[in-house]
């Protein structure tokens, strides 16, 4: 069984609300409503999600949209604000999952995020098999695609693949395609199930 692991809210503790502050405080902020969520977003936010503009393509377009004017390091220190830390457990539950089985990374995430995360997770990340940023595959969940495309690289078949998410519409696309899915609403019930030991 593939176990296939989100990684913001599952591994990494993150909080959209902080972005929305942050960019809404921003020099120039015209007052046009900031569409940033766990399922909802502006296409702006998809588009850098799945690598489909560049990120200066994108400080531009939050200028144009929201009248921002302040440096490119002002807006990737907002946008970043979403990013708190990695859970304290997410090292030793990744390491339990890989020690069962193959296990892989599916994140929605931007080359920014990304790089402002990336020092603090080395260790974590190790533990994987492979790892799929949207960024990379350009395809983000929960587009069926994104779910068939890991099934394809590692070689099963959906039933074959446990997802666990945080997300309810990527556990609702996953699950109509007959994938095994854990809703993954607090990160501490990730322990126990990544030793196998059923929840009660």
């Amino acid at each position: 069984m593939l176990t296939i692991l989100d990684f913001g809210a599952v591994l990494y503790n993150i909080d959209f609300d902080r972005t929305r502050q942050a960019l809404r405080a921003l020099p120039g902020y015209n007052g046009v409503p900031i569409d940033f969520g766990v399922d909802v977003q502006s296409d702006v936010f998809h588009d850098i999600d799945k690598g489909a503009i560049s990120e200066a393509a994108f400080r531009a377009e939050l200028r144009r949209i929201w009248g921002f004017q302040c440096t490119d390091a002002e807006l990737d220190a907002a946008w970043c604000a979403i990013l708190i830390g990695m859970f304290p457990t997410s090292t030793d539950v990744v390491r339990n999952f890989a020690a069962r089985g193959p296990v892989v990374l599916l994140s929605n995430i931007s080359s920014l995020h990304l790089r402002h995360a990336l020092p603090e997770c080395n260790e974590m990340l190790s533990f994987f098999t492979k790892r799929f940023y949207s960024f990379e595959i350009g395809l983000r969940k929960p587009d069926p695609a994104a779910f068939l495309h890991v099934c394809s690289v590692m070689g099963v078949a959906p039933h074959e693949a446990t997802l666990y998410d945080d997300s309810l519409a990527n556990c609702e696309q996953a699950a109509a395609m007959g994938m095994h899915v854990v809703r993954v609403l607090t990160p501490e019930v990730l322990v126990p199930l990544s030793l196998g030991q059923t929840s009660a």
